[in-house]
């Protein structure tokens, strides 16, 4: 299913049509390297993904770490046993996590095969190690007749600081990564000037302005999708699908027109005066609206990140001044 909808990705489905604008444009330098654009989509939306899912078989991920938690919250209660696998959400779910446990619960009450039972034949089918081992040792917890409270309480405290661990761990990794990607940004500023001075001085040849241009992209792409793969995959807030910030709304529309009508201007440029330099800024004309937007919405969350840290040291000390905030 994930492979499916892939594949009906708009943003990969139009990079498809880059090659096309590449092939009209062909008497330009370079123009037939965009033939390659629908491969670095490719790779940024359908392997990116899969990557991400086949290394959340191997970790801790926010989702179970919440699965977790509702079921400490719900055993605290003592219900039944196929209470604690049927768990009810008002928004969202668990995922595929939500409905192994509702496998479970259907197979021990349903088909009469008993709890026990059921977690270890629908323990086999599971690839998260960590989900896996945590339903074995939940079965012999049942099997025993142990405390589930008490069970359920060390297992969430050991996933909460196995998650903690691991989360630093990308964490720093990222922090180093992005170093030396700001590091590679500034010098290939320099290198764009660079290259652009010699193709003026050498009769206006515009080839190796074009190579240079593709290489660092292509340097600066391969640094962005490692630090993609490297990053944390749990996000650092929650995200409603009902409630989307307005700005980041804004900013997804520009981008959107932008990608239409850049080609659209350049092809155009490109057809009354037939300059490959009058072209190639025509082709980032459009590209500057959402990139001010953008610098824009950076601008404000440095300023909201100054005053949020000092919000929370200080409201941190009168907690433990005063015992509480009126």
């Amino acid at each position: 299913m994930p492979r499916l909808q892939a594949l009906k990705d708009p943003i990969l489905i139009g990079s498809l049509l880059v090659p096309v604008v590449a092939y009209f444009m062909r008497g330009l330098p370079g123009a037939l390297m965009l033939s390659l654009v629908p491969l670095a989509v490719g790779l940024w939306r359908v392997l990116l993904p899969a990557m991400r899912r086949a290394s959340a078989d191997q970790e801790m991920t926010l989702e179970l770490l919440y699965l977790l938690t509702h079921m400490y919250s719900v055993s605290t209660g003592r219900p039944g046993r196929r209470r604690l696998f049927e768990l009810n959400t008002l928004l969202g779910g668990y995922g595929a996590y939500q409905m192994l446990l509702r496998r479970i619960a259907v197979i021990a009450v349903d088909w009469g095969y008993g709890f026990v039972r059921a977690i270890r034949i629908v323990a086999r089918e599971i690839r998260n190690e960590f989900f896996r081992g945590f339903l074995i040792r939940f079965s012999e917890v049942l099997r025993t007749g142990e405390d589930v409270t008490r069970f359920l309480r060390v297992e969430l405290a050991t996933a909460t600081r196995q998650f903690l661990s691991s989360y630093s761990r990308s964490i720093d990794l990222l922090r180093i990564f992005l170093g030396l990607y700001s590091t590679l940004m500034s010098a290939s500023a320099f290198v764009i000037l660079t290259f652009t001075l010699l193709a003026l001085f050498m009769g206006r040849d515009v080839r190796i302005f074009i190579v240079s241009l593709v290489m660092i992209l292509a340097v600066l792409a391969s640094f962005v999708f490692v630090a993609k793969v490297i990053a944390p995959r749990d996000p650092l807030i929650y995200r409603s699908k009902e409630v989307t910030n307005p700005a980041f709304t804004r900013l997804g529309r520009a981008v959107t027109i932008a990608l239409i009508v850049s080609p659209a201007l350049g092809m155009a440029t490109y057809y009354l005066t037939r300059d490959p330099l009058v072209t190639i800024p025509s082709l980032a004309i459009p590209a500057l609206v959402p990139g001010i937007m953008a610098l824009r919405i950076e601008s404000y969350i440095k300023r909201l990140n100054a005053f949020y840290q000092v919000f929370v040291r200080s409201f941190g000390l009168k907690r433990t001044v005063l015992g509480m905030c009126e």
